[in-house]
């Protein structure tokens, strides 16, 4: 992002957006994504006819492939194994065609060439594991290199291979081919390359925008080679996407370009809402980039794409809904509500093999930010739900579609949910549930603080590599939930990690045309505009001890008795299982518990009634004891799995309790056989549900044969009767 010398952080803002206005072309737009070998060898493979000789069109990128084959055989394999097979997979299939013009590599070394990068892919196919990826359109692009290499003699086995024919299929059973020669819109035209043999490609060129289909240069290249008539406004594309991108001329190009309304609404959104202000970021920058964000809005009736009149999707409709809004722009989600909403989630697109998380969690923010808050209330309560019921079944990171890195997730997930909990906290969202915020949304918001706070380096860095954007994202998200008045038992240690954070991510200040490859497409690539963006904004971030003050307040939600919380600290770090276990862990699991009690002091009695029962001063000590086990093991669990454990030691206690209470009463004295057999029975009857249920049905089964074994004992009762079916969701 290389500041000058002395420059601020607003002045680094300012120019960042300048740049991207500098760069900005009124017909093609602008991008900065990093160079992709996959899209650079379908470019290079782009030929014409020159008196009966098949010529290179785009040398440069032939000489590309070249310059950047490894010492492996392989091209660029980092940071999935995805890449290493789809860019060598392309590149070889350039260096493969034949009767075309080579450059002035010979024909010997090209033979090393190909042999080199096929012994690479015989290893990376061994080793690939086909159901980890998650790559766009992965399932049809492989098979159909696949079989390309095929055509050209070269033909792979591999273990999982079979898993990937069978994903192909699914997938292409979903993609209209038809549909594709009409108007409505399919995020197929961005990998046409996959379809080749499929399509009749001169029924697709009312797909193009602005010379390129779907802003692809690999789609676009294949649309080129497979058409009758020679495109001259692809070509030019083409021409221009080489002199503009990230290469400058070198021959290389992007996975996409332009990605115009992707950046320019990530960019601003992100600085903004760091707390840069649009005078500091400049009045005129800040203008331009609202008119082209509102200008493609409008021409797309409410909805957007990652580039002027490419396909629309909720992700980018909803970044730049907040961006505009950000912008002083009012700005309505309507659109986006009608035509992404679904009974329990938004789609991305109209056509998704999974929900996509993040774009839930940017869907979240738009409709906060909308000036009709009141009419989304349904809405902002389904995507908030989905968000948390996500988090709350997740066993280990939450893996997005989009980026590599969870920390992005994360960071989506702490902005939108604390925006959500301040506005409820005001009182704007009255219809929005209270047991749904008690229970799940500070539950989570507080599991994401201590599961960032644990994941910092040594280093004080975030991420895998370790990565500066991904630190970038936990210092945003940390910004973010130290609003809120449950993290004061915490605030020292939040604070150092943001100092510290900071102080690491100052060394990227320095890097110039730097880019972290965690963004996803069909591979794995970096923005430089993103990369500054995330960087400026963390740094950004003000470090002064800021709390939620809002006129109702979530207190009454988070009864955290510090003073209890005090003792019990000094207590459990006496024990010997906790004696070296960091101070504010053993902290942070008691802020937690507390947090769990309410949901578990409602169902308390749902099974065995308050009469006759004991004070129960154990119950206090359960969701500690579960919580600061699992910090102590680093055990991934999840939520979900806690909250059941919790149950169920509860009721262990009040099942041994209130046997002590029924069966040791002297009325029930001399009838231990009786006893025995009521509760044989009862268990006979339940075996019938089967064995392939979740744990909460188990969990169920037992808590109804307790039920119905406590009314028959404590009415001393030996009958047995029908049990009721039913379910207890936890």
């Amino acid at each position: 992002m290389s500041l000058s010398h002395g420059q601020s952080l607003g002045d680094g803002a300012s120019r960042l957006l300048q740049q991207m206005i500098d760069k900005f072309d009124p017909y093609y737009g602008l991008g900065s994504m990093t160079c992709s070998v996959y899209d650079t060898a379908w470019v290079a493979m782009v030929s014409f006819d020159v008196n009966g000789h098949r010529q290179r069109l785009f040398p440069k990128s032939f000489q590309y492939l070249l310059d950047s084959q490894q010492d492996d055989g392989g091209w660029q394999a980092y940071p999935t194994q995805v890449d290493g097979v789809l860019n060598t997979m392309a590149a070889l299939l350039a260096l493969s065609k034949r009767g075309v013009g080579s450059n002035s590599e010979s024909e010997a070394n090209l033979v090393s060439r190909r042999s080199r990068a096929i012994s690479f892919l015989i290893t990376s196919l061994q080793e690939w594991d086909v159901l980890a990826t998650i790559h766009v359109d992965y399932e049809v692009l492989v098979p159909a290199h696949l079989n390309m290499l095929e055509g050209e003699g070269i033909a792979f086995e591999f273990p999982e291979k079979g898993v990937l024919m069978e994903l192909r299929d699914r997938k292409l059973a979903k993609v209209n081919t038809e549909s594709l020669y009409g108007d409505n819109e399919s995020s197929a035209v961005h990998s046409l390359e996959g379809l080749v043999g499929r399509l009749h490609f001169d029924r697709l060129s009312h797909r193009k925008r602005f010379g390129s289909m779907m802003a692809s240069p690999s789609s676009t290249a294949a649309y080129l080679m497979n058409c009758s008539t020679w495109d001259k406004e692809c070509e030019s594309y083409l021409h221009h996407v080489i002199d503009k991108c990230e290469g400058a001329g070198n021959g290389s190009v992007p996975s996409a370009f332009p990605t115009t309304i992707f950046e320019m609404s990530w960019v601003i959104s992100t600085l903004l809402e760091s707390g840069f202000v649009i005078e500091v970021l400049g009045n005129e920058q800040c203008e331009k980039i609202a008119n082209i964000l509102e200008d493609s809005f409008r021409a797309q009736s409410g909805v957007v794409g990652f580039a002027h009149l490419v396909d629309a999707d909720a992700n980018d409709t909803a970044k730049v809904i907040v961006s505009l809004n950000l912008l002083g722009r009012p700005t309505s989600a309507a659109d986006m509500v009608r035509v992404y909403e679904t009974f329990d989630h938004f789609k991305t697109y109209s056509v998704e093999k999974n929900p996509i998380f993040s774009a839930n969690c940017n869907i979240l923010k738009a409709l906060l930010c909308d000036t009709n808050i009141f009419q989304y209330l349904p809405q902002i309560e389904k995507a908030t739900t989905f968000i948390c019921n996500r988090w709350w079944s997740c066993e280990a990171d939450i893996e997005d579609k989009w980026n590599l890195c969870p920390q992005y997730a994360m960071m989506l997930m702490a902005q939108s949910l604390t925006q959500l909990v301040v506005l409820w906290s005001k009182g704007n969202l009255p219809t929005v549930n209270e047991n749904l915020m008690q229970d799940r949304v500070l539950i989570v918001l507080f599991q994401a603080l201590v599961s960032t706070l644990n994941a910092q380096h040594a280093d004080e860095s975030w991420g895998n590599g370790p990565q500066f954007e991904a630190t970038a994202y936990e210092l945003l998200t940390l910004a973010a939930l130290k609003q809120l008045p449950f993290i004061n038992p915490l605030t020292d240690v939040v604070l150092k990690a943001v100092t510290n954070g900071r102080t690491f991510l100052a060394q990227a200040a320095s890097l110039k045309d730097h880019a972290d490859p965690i963004w996803v497409v069909k591979v794995t690539y970096g923005s430089r505009n993103l990369f500054c963006s995330y960087i400026i904004a963390a740094l950004n971030v003000s470090n002064a001890d800021q709390r939620c003050k809002t006129e109702l307040g979530v207190d009454t939600l988070t009864a955290i008795p510090l003073a209890k919380i005090t003792k019990f600290q000094e207590f459990f770090s006496q024990l010997p299982i906790f004696i070296n276990m960091p101070q504010w862990k053993l902290r942070a699991s008691l802020v937690e518990s507390y947090l769990h009690l309410p949901q578990l002091q409602r169902k308390k009695h749902e099974i065995f009634q308050k009469e006759g029962m004991g004070n129960d001063k154990y119950f206090e000590y359960i969701p500690f004891t579960w919580i600061a086990s699992a910090s102590l093991e680093k055990v991934p669990i999840s939520p979900k799995t806690l909250h059941q454990m919790m149950v169920l030691s509860f009721l262990n206690y009040q099942a041994d309790e209130f046997m002590e209470r029924a069966v040791g009463d002297n009325k029930m004295k001399g009838t231990l056989n009786e006893v025995q057999h009521v509760v044989r029975e009862i268990f006979k009857e339940l075996k019938g549900e089967g064995t392939d249920k979740a744990s909460s049905d188990t969990l169920w089964n037992g808590v109804q044969a307790t039920r119905k074994a406590g009314g028959l004992l404590a009415n001393g009762n030996t009958a047995i009767e029908s049990t009721t079916n039913g379910r207890w969701i936890l």
